[in-house]
């Protein structure tokens, strides 16, 4: 097994284990995969996914309960099921400093414990606001939605933040149901 302690935890080549893997810190930093046999866990309360050779689900296996996975634009393989081991999990494109677009090439699946943090600050996917595109299904089962928006949208203004390619989305957002209103910021948007 292979346990790292540390303040900040940088993976930048891949990290193998032939049982598990254990990465114990307040910041982990993956720039590159995590493979053991026995599986994944971690206590960060912040994981950086920070380019496409690290995969999603190692950033959601290694992250502590209630903790933070900022995905870096890009396309990523495998999928991102953040419903695994019971943990609450806020994912977001880009981290806090920028909005960037995430391709899923598998499913993404969030439940209620966890947060889709996404920002809005104009009408161009990846460079004015965030989203996912997912070329497999998407299960939402009453995952949290945090939107911010910096802009002012028009009625007729359409912002796809889940893009899914051939699977279906199953499920909803807490509390928005398809169809209904949300509100962000004092302006109105319906979920469709």
């Amino acid at each position: 097994s292979a346990t790292l302690i540390g303040e900040t935890i940088n993976i930048n080549s891949s990290l193998t284990a032939n049982t598990t893997a254990s990465l114990q810190g307040t910041t982990v930093n993956l720039a590159n995969n995590i493979t053991a046999a026995g599986g994944i866990s971690g206590t960060p309360s912040i994981v950086n996914v920070q380019n496409t050779t690290a995969e999603i689900q190692d950033g959601i296996d290694v992250a502590g309960v209630n903790s933070s996975v900022n995905i870096a634009a890009g396309s990523y393989t495998g999928n991102a099921d953040a419903t695994a081991g019971g943990k609450s999990v806020t994912l977001s494109t880009a981290g806090a400093a920028a909005v960037g677009q995430v391709t899923l090439s598998g499913n993404l699946v969030l439940d209620a414990g966890d947060t889709l943090q996404l920002q809005l600050s104009g009408l161009t996917p990846a460079t004015q606001f965030d989203n996912f595109v997912v070329t497999g299904s998407t299960t939402l089962s009453g995952a949290t939605l945090v939107p911010t928006i910096s802009f002012t949208a028009a009625v007729s203004d359409k912002l796809v933040i889940i893009s899914n390619g051939v699977g279906a989305v199953t499920g909803t957002f807490s509390g928005l149901a398809e169809g209904s209103f949300v509100a962000i910021n004092g302006q109105t948007f319906q979920i469709t």
